[in-house]
């Protein structure tokens, strides 16, 4: 708040200079931002050798930094990426950008060593995870996907019968497989139900 009867927009003259003030600073980003615009314009005609998706994310990427600095200055430019909220892999895609439109421009710079990227952790998840997931696709879904995880085969999964289970010693016989002869798999009891009642279906 400015002082009483002197806030931005009051009629006393002092108010008014006060404002304008106040507005400089947003006054000069944007003159800067008018007068960067036909650079990057300039850089993108010489970029036409790219393909129409790369030109975008460019076009993109130096139109964001120029609305926060002036792209005529790289030191000004290199603190305000360097001060992003990102992470390094975007940072990366903006210094390359603005290399791009400095060498479009010549503007003497040369971007900072690649910022090391972080690494996406991948959870695995967990066996009884699989079979929660496998268990909500229904009967024969299940069925299927579940055997899937011992590494049968489409054709295997059609050929099997009631007679392939031995339910007493939780047991599998797959009667064929890519060399042609039979193997056993141990398997959950609750699997082996559960296949069978399938089967049972089937047939």
């Amino acid at each position: 708040m400015g002082l009483p009867g002197f806030e931005p927009g009051s009629r006393a003259p002092e108010a008014q200079s006060l404002d304008h003030a106040s507005r400089q600073p947003l006054l000069r980003s944007l003159e800067t931002e008018k007068h960067c615009l036909p650079l990057i314009i300039k850089t993108l005609t010489k970029l036409q050798h790219l393909s129409k998706s790369n030109q975008r994310a460019i076009s993109y990427r130096l139109k964001r930094l120029n609305r926060e600095a002036n792209l005529k200055i790289p030191a000004e430019v290199e603190r305000l990426i360097y001060g992003m909220n990102v992470k390094n892999n975007y940072k990366n895609k903006l210094f390359a950008a603005y290399q791009r439109f400095c060498d479009a421009n010549g503007i003497a710079y040369k971007k900072p060593k690649k910022l090391r990227e972080e690494k996406y952790v991948i959870h695995v998840p967990t066996e009884q995870r699989i079979d929660k997931i496998i268990a909500c696709c229904g009967r024969v879904y299940t069925t299927v996907f579940t055997l899937s995880k011992y590494g049968l085969r489409p054709d295997e999964l059609s050929k099997l019968t009631l007679r392939n289970i031995d339910l007493q010693n939780r047991k599998l016989t797959v009667p064929t497989s890519k060399l042609g002869a039979q193997r056993t798999l141990k398997l959950r009891r609750y699997q082996l139900k559960f296949c069978g009642n399938t089967l049972i279906e089937k047939e």
